[in-house]
């Protein structure tokens, strides 16, 4: 043990670090979707909320790499580093630790997909309504053509009548 952390074996901490990489991989391909459907579906606040997951995914891909360079070199140092705080590049806390950070970010990600999400059932369901109403206009037109023609003959029958009566 070193300060308090229990120093993981070269073949645990290979695990550890391959597992973290394979989650950040996940995320990744997860926001940079996200980044797509926010352009098209997104409020300024999901928008703002997306910047910020990246900032923390970036404060987390920093803490992997130094932890994984540590790593090589003194496994102990490099526990301890993974369960120091992480901040970004501007000095502001991001989590305690890699776990809180990690926890930030799946969560933040999860609220803009349902936001989006939310967004998009809208933006679908208002297409629905103005196709519909496209559809309704040619009906109409059509209709209202046909009236027309009705009501020139009926008024052409009232004219024939009118110069009967006469």
């Amino acid at each position: 043990m070193a300060n308090g952390v229990r120093i993981p074996t070269a073949t645990e901490i290979t695990q550890l670090l391959a597992e973290w990489n394979e989650w950040l991989a996940a995320r990744t391909d997860s926001l940079l979707s996200l980044e797509e459907r926010v352009r098209s579906a997104g409020t300024a606040a999901d928008q703002a909320d997306l910047a910020a997951a990246f900032v923390c995914r970036k404060a987390i891909t920093d803490r992997l790499d130094d932890v994984g360079g540590l790593a090589r070199r003194d496994r102990g140092a490099a526990a301890a580093r993974a369960a120091q705080p992480l901040h970004d590049d501007l000095g502001a806390l991001v989590g305690r630790d890699l776990s809180e950070a990690a926890t930030l970010l799946d969560a933040v990600v999860q609220r803009v997909e349902r936001s989006v999400a939310g967004h998009e059932q809208q933006q679908v369901a208002e297409a629905r309504v103005v196709a519909q109403a496209g559809t309704d206009l040619a009906v109409a037109e059509r209709l209202s053509a046909e009236l027309g023609m009705q009501v020139n003959h009926v008024a052409q029958l009232q004219l024939a009548l009118s110069r009967r009566e006469r």
